[in-house]
């Protein structure tokens, strides 16, 4: 791959894994349309990597609330814990359950090599980009006027469950996987920036079994050559997504999904119409 295509891929990664316009979409466009094809699958794993530290180090508070959530139900002494700590084991619990449904099904797309055979044309893409589109707006506004919107820790494990339900459209390419569970949380009573929240709190089974797959297809290789591009197009993800990630987390509080939504929209257009003309 030239270092353009490797440049335009992990800025492309950076900016699109966080937001609700689909990750994966964006690089098979890239591919279909300027890089000649599909892109290696160790790159792929770069790139997710990349935004797998970026979230970390955004939402580092984040994760050691969840620590500590995990260190309180070890101790299994409810009565002794005080509200923050119970806060923190209801908030590690629900991100476990509404990550499981994803985990367990893309494991077995995974390992019968389905990810392989999962429909990647522009034809499919520009469907699903807008019709989840079209789904995150209706949820969208219909949370728009609930005065009483929920956190995180406020929700049932069934919900919870269901919103890992839902997640696992996002196998789809173009339905994204941050736009998916958005609108599922949207839907079960979870505001703009707790839906948001979730979603970034849950990409991270999906990142981090993204990048152990890459990382051991890349040993494998022994190419010294293919390491030193992954490490690059790590490190430019990471940085695009951290700055990415925080400009989000801010501008969902103040204009919403709407947005998004009309970009998803014009997105599928432009797909439909570069397609008719023969592109």
């Amino acid at each position: 791959m030239s270092p353009f295509d490797l440049v335009a891929l992990s800025v492309i990664q950076g900016v699109t894994e966080f937001l609700p316009i689909s990750s994966s979409a964006h690089a098979a466009l890239y591919s279909a349309f300027f890089a000649g094809g599909r892109h290696a699958v160790s790159l792929d794993a770069a790139l997710h990597g990349g935004t797998l530290v970026a979230m970390l180090v955004c939402f580092r508070k984040e994760w050691t609330r969840i620590a500590a959530g995990a260190i309180t139900t070890l101790r299994a002494k409810k009565d002794a814990t005080t509200t923050k700590e119970q806060d923190n084991s209801r908030l590690l619990w629900r991100i476990v359950v509404a990550s499981l449904p994803l985990v367990f099904v893309g494991g077995i797309v995974s390992a019968t090599d389905g990810l392989e055979a999962l429909p990647r044309a522009p034809q499919v893409i520009a469907t699903t980009s807008v019709l989840f589109a079209l789904l995150l707006l209706f949820a969208d506004m219909r949370g728009k006027d609930n005065p009483s919107s929920k956190r995180i820790e406020e929700l049932s494990l069934t919900a919870c469950l269901s919103i890992g339900a839902l997640q696992c459209c996002a196998l789809l390419p173009g339905s994204s996987r941050a736009g998916v569970v958005m609108t599922a949380a949207l839907l079960c009573g979870l505001g703009r920036v707790e839906a948001a929240r979730l979603a970034v709190l849950t990409s991270l089974p999906a990142l981090a079994g993204a990048t152990a797959l890459g990382v051991h297809a890349v040993v494998r290789t022994h190419d010294a050559e293919l390491l030193q591009d992954s490490l690059l197009a790590a490190s430019l993800a990471a940085v695009v997504a951290g700055l990415t990630l925080r400009w989000f987390m801010r501008a969902v509080a103040r204009v919403g999904f709407l947005p998004f939504v009309l970009y998803r929209c014009a997105l599928g257009a432009l797909i439909v119409l570069a397609l008719g003309f023969g592109a």
